[in-house]
């Protein structure tokens, strides 16, 4: 029934708490896909002891290329006719297959979306601040306005859901190559494409918080990738009428972020260019329009050191425009 696809790299000091939690699913029907990407560690050797001890699991030793690539190849090779994605360094809820499984048949939807921890070093755990409380059926539209207009990391990340497979062969959906960040050029699609999505608040996910993450660390390939996002979203707003405001909401929030980011650190100014050449070539005058209500003080006050010239000579303005408005709400 469901395809589990764990993308691994170079995590062998948490390879077996994951594997683990998924032998330890109360709901049986699974096939487990262990894609080994080119890991120089010994997470090849973990993967194939695994697949002596349960016959549910598959191998893939593949040359490394990255997140995506090995996400895609599980996808090439699952059988099941519903997926899920598990990332190596975390691990799920002895149940959270069984629970997300009865949310879609009884709902009788596309996607079934969850609540996960955040899982720290030092044995702290944080609950994620989901923006849904409570059990919600929500149609496509429904679906990809909250992504936009309401974000929060439930949404926007690829592990924590159970999906019909369909939904990647019928539209041809794929993770992109070479980017940070790729669950945001594709999860928004599946939302757009998918008739109905069940978001629980369930706890079902543990999502490891590491010191030397490439997704936490700020760099240009962070911000580079952020850009070619926000040229994807673009695309796709053009294509689609319907969603289209939802979309524009999006991509001026990502736009807003990489200027953020530029603006706090140095070694990356010199890629202001490039987000100047976004503003250039896609925004209107007015990036905000109608949709004010949709953005954060913070960029807000950072579109405003842009309209007055003053977004990469003052780093702190932002700030203390920040700190007025506090002090007279």
């Amino acid at each position: 029934m469901i395809s589990i696809i764990v993308p691994i790299y170079n995590v062998e000091k948490y390879l077996s708490r994951c594997i683990d939690s998924i032998l330890k699913q109360s709901f049986t029907d699974l096939e487990i896909i262990l894609v080994d990407d080119g890991s120089t560690d010994n997470c090849g050797k973990i993967c194939d002891e695994y697949k002596l001890i349960d016959d549910r699991i598959k191998v893939i030793h593949k040359k490394n290329g990255g997140l995506s690539d090995a996400r895609n190849a599980g996808i090439r090779v699952a059988k099941g006719k519903y997926l899920m994605f598990v990332d190596s360094d975390d691990f799920i809820n002895d149940d959270m297959c069984k629970i997300l499984l009865d949310k879609m048949e009884k709902y009788k939807v596309d996607i079934v979306s969850c609540n996960f921890f955040f899982n720290y070093n030092n044995g702290i755990r944080k609950i994620n601040n989901q923006s849904i409380k409570t059990v919600t059926v929500l149609n496509n539209l429904e679906t990809v306005k909250a992504y936009f207009c309401n974000y929060s990391v439930d949404l926007n990340v690829v592990w924590n859901k159970l999906y019909k497979k369909e939904l990647f062969s019928k539209y041809n959906i794929i993770f992109p190559k070479g980017y940070i960040h790729e669950d945001n050029f594709i999860i928004y699609k599946l939302y757009y494409y998918a008739k109905k999505i069940c978001i629980i608040n369930d706890i079902l996910y543990f999502y490891e918080q590491r010191d030397n993450s490439i997704v936490g660390k700020i760099s240009s390939q962070n911000i580079l990738s952020q850009i070619e996002c926000i040229k994807d979203h673009c695309v796709f707003a053009k294509e689609h009428d319907d969603i289209k405001k939802y979309l524009n909401i999006g991509v001026r929030n990502l736009y807003l972020n990489c200027i953020s980011i530029i603006i706090k650190n140095k070694k990356l100014r010199y890629l202001k260019s490039n987000i100047k050449d976004i503003e250039k070539n896609i925004f209107s005058k007015n990036i905000f329009g109608k949709n004010v209500i949709f953005f954060s003080l913070k960029n807000l006050m950072t579109y405003l050191l842009i309209k007055t010239n003053c977004i990469f000579q003052v780093k702190k303005i932002q700030y203390i425009f920040i700190s007025i408005i506090k002090s007279l709400r």
